[in-house]
């Protein structure tokens, strides 16, 4: 995400809730948006929809973005069925939890980033012949 970007993320927010941010703020959140892969249509609808939703009266951060702007891009039926048996699987909510609705956005977090360690994972475990399906599992 570009610095300008994030800025015009950071007027939005202050719209809200009279915020100030200067260029570390701005630099800030511009990495962190980046290195999490959140573009800018997304963090905008996040930052909108936090002020006008349940969480309205906590201090915006970049993880609540963050977290949002993850949830938001994963809302087809397919890919919310797959968030819901990963979270099953790993114990991230109950075994009912229905395939039709989406799991909370901190679950999505933590899906996200277990995913991520996966990845990293899979190639010492071809490197010492394993299975790639084997990647996660319990024991």
């Amino acid at each position: 995400m570009k610095e300008s970007e994030a800025a015009e993320l950071l007027a939005i927010a202050s719209g809200f809730d009279r915020r100030q941010s200067d260029r570390l703020t701005t630099r800030s959140w511009a990495l962190a948006l980046s290195l999490a892969g959140v573009e800018y249509q997304p963090a905008q609808d996040a930052i909108i929809a936090h002020f006008v939703g349940p969480l309205a009266d906590q201090y915006l951060t970049v993880a609540h973005v963050v977290n949002a702007a993850r949830v938001s891009v994963r809302g087809t039926v397919g890919q919310i069925a797959a968030d819901v048996r990963s979270a099953r699987g790993r114990g991230l909510v109950p075994s009912d939890w229905s395939e039709r609705v989406p799991v909370p956005a901190d679950v999505l977090a933590r899906l996200s980033d277990l995913r991520e360690v996966e990845r990293s994972l899979v190639p010492d475990l071809l490197a010492v012949g394993g299975d790639v399906g084997d990647v996660g599992r319990r024991p």
